[in-house]
C-alpha cells in the first residue's frame, strides 16, 4: 500500500517497519562488516572442508581485497561501502537506464512507475521488476520487502521529497545506502556515469560509454564554435503541457543550449515556468518545439509506435493556435514535435543531435541522429530493434 512520505517517517519513528539494521557482509564473522585476514583464512579453511563453494570463497576474497571502499555520489556525499551492491531500488527511470548502460541491470530489484509502465517498451525485461513507487509517491513497504542494499534518488530534482524519503529509509534501516544521481541533466551526466561506474565496479563500461558520448558532444561543440551568439536561432520549447516551458537550471534548457539554440524564456525564475501565450507571440521564436510524453501517453510515440500520425496531429494543432500564423517559426515551417524518450531521459543526447541538425542544417549535414540512436540502444542498452523499421521520435522526420 502506497503512503505519503511524511507518514512513512512517522511510521519509521514508531517502529512499524522491522528490517535488519545492516546487511550481513559475506565472510564477516565478528559483525564489524570488514573481512579481516583471519576471517579470510577461516573462509579458505571452510572451502577446503567443503562447507563453502568456490564462488562464495571468491566473493569473500574480493571483499577482503577491495572493501571497505569510499565512494562519492552525485551530491557529494562520502559513502562507505562494505561490500558490492547487489540489490538496488531505483526510484527513477533514468538511474535504471544508466545502470543498464553499465551492464548492471541485473543488480536492480525495484523500479519506478515510469520504468515499469510508461517506458516498458524501452526497458523490456527490466520493466517487469516489482514496482516501488516514485520519489513523490514511494511504496516503502514494497521497497523493504525486496531487501535492497541501496536506493537511488534524484539529486537536483524533487529535492524536498528526496530528502524526506532518504530520512525515512535511513530511519528504518541505516544499512541501506541512499545514493543521489539525476542521470538526465547534461551538466552532471559525465560525473554521474563516472561515479556510478566506480560504485558498481564498472569503470571500463563507464569509460566505453563516455567515449561514445564525449565524441558526439565534442563533434557538436566543435561545429558550434563557428556560430556567433547573435546567429543562434530563437527557440521556444514547451513540455507535453501547453505553454509549460523551461528556463536556466532545467535539463530542457541545457539541451537547447547544447544544440546551439537561444531559449527565449531562459531568464525566467522557475526552471519550468508556465508562460503567457501572448509572451510567445511577442518573443516570436524562429523555431518551436513541443515534447510529448512517454510511450503510453495519449499521443502515440516511442519504440513500439510505427505510425507518426498522432505526433503529426499535435504539430498541426500547435501551428493552428490563435495568433501563431504570424510567428516566424510557423511561417518557415520550423515547428517540431519530439518524444521525451530521446530528450528527457539519459539518452537526451539523441534529442540534442536532432535539435542541432534543425538549428543548423548546413553545419550538421553529416550528423545522423537516427544512426546515433541506433548505436546507443544496440550497443549500450542491449536492444534488438531496427529504428529504420520501428519507432517514432521526431516529427517531421529530417532528411
Amino acid at each position: 500500500m502506497r503512503k505519503h512520505v511524511k507518514e512513512l517517517v512517522m511510521l519509521a519513528i514508531l517502529g512499524v517497519f522491522l528490517s535488519p539494521c545492516c546487511a550481513a557482509v559475506p565472510g564477516d564473522l565478528d559483525g564489524d562488516r570488514i573481512v579481516s585476514d583471519q576471517e579470510l583464512e577461516a573462509a579458505k579453511q571452510a572451502s577446503l572442508k567443503g562447507e563453502m563453494n568456490s564462488s562464495q570463497l571468491a566473493e569473500i576474497e574480493h571483499i577482503h581485497d577491495y572493501y571497505p571502499r569510499e565512494v562519492v555520489d552525485g551530491n557529494g556525499q562520502n559513502i562507505t561501502l562494505y561490500s558490492p551492491l547487489k540489490r538496488i531500488a531505483c526510484f527513477h527511470a533514468q538511474a535504471v537506464e544508466v545502470l543498464r548502460t553499465l551492464k548492471s541491470g541485473d543488480k536492480i530489484v525495484g523500479i519506478s512507475p515510469q520504468a515499469q509502465k510508461e517506458q516498458a517498451d524501452f526497458f523490456l525485461e527490466l520493466s517487469k521488476l516489482p514496482g516501488i513507487g516514485s520519489t513523490t509517491a514511494p511504496d516503502l513497504e514494497a521497497t523493504l520487502a525486496l531487501h535492497p542494499d541501496a536506493a537511488i534518488l534524484y539529486n537536483t530534482y524533487q529535492t524536498t521529497e528526496c530528502e524526506t524519503l532518504q530520512k525515512a529509509i535511513e530511519k528504518i534501516d541505516p544499512g541501506i545506502v541512499v545514493l543521489h544521481f539525476d542521470c538526465y541533466k547534461p551538466e552532471y551526466h559525465i560525473s554521474d556515469v563516472e561515479k556510478l561506474g566506480a560504485i558498481m565496479e564498472k569503470e571500463n563500461e563507464a569509460e566505453e560509454y563516455l567515449k561514445f558520448y564525449k565524441d558526439l558532444i565534442g563533434k557538436i561543440n566543435s561545429t558550434l564554435k563557428k556560430v556567433k551568439s547573435d546567429e543562434q536561432p530563437r527557440v521556444y520549447l514547451e513540455s507535453s503541457n501547453d505553454y509549460n516551458s523551461c528556463a536556466k537550471g532545467s535539463g530542457y534548457h541545457q539541451k537547447i543550449a547544447m544544440a546551439g539554440g537561444d531559449n527565449i524564456f531562459a531568464n525566467l525564475g522557475a526552471q519550468y515556468p508556465v508562460v503567457d501565450p501572448e509572451a510567445v507571440l511577442v518573443k516570436d521564436p524562429e523555431i518551436a518545439i513541443k515534447l510529448v510524453g512517454h510511450s503510453n501517453s495519449s499521443i502515440a510515440n516511442g519504440y513500439s509506435v510505427d505510425d507518426p500520425s498522432s505526433m503529426e496531429a499535435v504539430r498541426e494543432r500547435m501551428m493552428n493556435r490563435s495568433g501563431w500564423s504570424n510567428l516566424t517559426a510557423v511561417k518557415n515551417d520550423q515547428v517540431y514535435i519530439i518524444s521525451n524518450e530521446i530528450y528527457g531521459g539519459s539518452h537526451f543526447f539523441v534529442g540534442v543531435s536532432y535539435l542541432a541538425k534543425v538549428f543548423y542544417p548546413d553545419l550538421f549535414e553529416d550528423l545522423d541522429p537516427r544512426e546515433i540512436h541506433q548505436e546507443y540502444i544496440t550497443r549500450f542498452q542491449g536492444m534488438d530493434l531496427d529504428l529504420d523499421k520501428h519507432g517514432v521520435f521526431f516529427v517531421p522526420e529530417l532528411d
